[in-house]
């Protein structure tokens, strides 16, 4: 029997809330889980977040330590790669690892289903939903909720001795740290998206293969795709809010129209409901939100979005706040439960590696969407060589953040080298024309002239 380390209140239930209350029940923990939502067994979705996530092995590290990887795995959908395709209707495969690597994608409201309904069968935890943050106040440690069906000037408050964060972006917990000596940092993109469903094949729905991420990399605007169990598609269309074209300039159904035969005609036959779509989904703005500390007294913590939001193009947000979860138990194990060293170094560990992530989740934005162009062979075949010759230091950053757990911010380091190797040897005009018979020991000569 596990003992009982007393209670934690954790405020936001979704994906990372739900996993850090698992954890922490694990470790003997009694939780008070606290959500705005009403409970999703019985009421209706929120729109405006990406309806599908993936889960790579971060996250996998995470559910494997509590026990519910298999039970997850079940509910989703396999991935080896992407397809692109191009502006003439080529299409083109790329895998994702070169050892059939795969990701794999859920999704949002099956995972969040799973997750709370196993956080609530946790002995010592209790949900408590329709219950908004409104207020904390961290020296008396007390939480201030207005509880759907009370007066809206009804606040209840509930003591609280040790707090965790976890209630996304645009976090409450987070502002209490304002009145502290804080840090923050928020850089909106100028890209939004809006969600649109493809039907599937056997309804009439576009030939696409369920076991690759579909993408229409198009320069100012993407369009992605990520397949569902049922054999529909869950795509997101990323396209500037102002500007043309634009969520501001696309406003009629003429405007769509002409939006969708110019840049993804392949998609024209289907244009009807995908008008409806865009007509009723919101544009949802993206964020990328850095701040510091992350914990206060030794008994308030963020976790999540709440404390690093980040933009999707890597699908890494909850794989990166699942792996905070798992830190933060880790911290809480190997410290003796003392809270404040334990958050102290959570946070040492934890915040380099987000804001490393934060950069490259940005930067992805620009591969993704990346029209393929001749010219990109020689930097790709210089890329496969670099990883086959020296995959410790080569290995392609989407590889090092999907399939590995190496720290984000050692990731970020590794790329940097490898962009600038290969930089270094596009220098020789060997790799302007026609493949070099001799390419691989070029490349050898020109890591070994950079060791000596």
């Amino acid at each position: 029997m596990s003992p009982d380390r007393g209670l934690i209140h954790v405020v936001g239930a979704g994906l990372v809330g739900a996993l850090t209350t698992i954890g922490l029940a694990r470790l003997g923990y009694r939780v008070a889980l606290f959500d705005r939502r009403a409970d999703p067994a019985t009421s209706a979705r929120e729109l405006g977040r990406a309806v599908n996530v993936v889960v790579s092995a971060r996250g996998w590290r995470a559910l494997e330590g509590i026990g519910l990887a298999d039970e997850v795995r079940a509910l989703c959908t396999p991935l080896i790669g992407r397809c692109i395709h191009l502006w003439r209707g080529d299409r083109l495969e790329q895998a994702y690892g070169r050892q059939g690597e795969q990701i794999w994608c859920i999704e949002r409201s099956l995972l969040h289903d799973f997750l709370s309904a196993r956080a609530a069968c946790e002995p010592g935890v209790r949900l408590h939903w329709a219950h908004r943050l409104r207020s904390v106040e961290l020296e008396r440690g007390l939480l201030g909720f207005q509880v759907a069906g009370a007066a809206e000037t009804s606040i209840t408050w509930v003591p609280f001795e040790r707090a965790c964060g976890v209630d996304g972006a645009f976090s409450a917990m987070r502002g209490a740290l304002f009145e502290e000596t804080f840090d923050f940092q928020q850089q909106w993109l100028e890209v939004a998206y809006k969600e649109l469903r493809l039907p599937s094949r056997a309804d009439g729905g576009p030939e696409l293969d369920p076991g690759r991420f579909q993408v229409w990399p198009r320069g100012r605007l993407l369009l992605g795709a990520f397949p569902n169990q049922d054999g529909t598609f869950t795509g997101s269309l990323f396209l500037p809010r102002t500007g043309f074209p634009s969520f501001e300039s696309v406003a009629s159904e003429a405007d769509f129209a002409v939006l969708v035969r110019t840049f993804f005609p392949d998609l024209e036959p289907w244009l009807g409901t995908l008008w409806s779509q865009y007509r009723d989904n919101p544009a949802t703005p993206m964020v990328t939100i850095r701040c510091r500390p992350w914990s206060w007294g030794g008994r308030f913590v963020l976790l999540g979005d709440a404390a690093h939001a980040l933009v999707p193009f890597l699908g890494q947000g909850m794989n990166c706040g699942f792996e905070d979860a798992r830190a933060l138990c880790r911290c809480l194990d190997e410290h003796g439960h003392d809270w404040s060293h334990a958050l102290a170094a959570f946070e040492r560990e934890r915040r380099p590696n987000a804001d490393a992530l934060a950069v490259l989740s940005l930067a992805h934005y620009k591969h993704l969407n990346h029209v393929p162009h001749p010219s990109d062979e020689a930097r790709e075949r210089l890329g496969l060589l670099l990883d086959e010759i020296a995959p410790e230091r080569f290995r392609p950053l989407y590889e090092l953040v999907a399939f590995t757990d190496i720290p984000y911010a050692a990731a970020e380091r590794l790329e940097a080298l490898r962009c600038e190797t290969i930089e270094r040897l596009l220098q020789d005009p060997s790799f302007d024309g026609p493949w070099p018979s001799d390419a691989e020991d070029r490349v050898r000569r020109a890591l070994q002239a950079r060791r000596g």
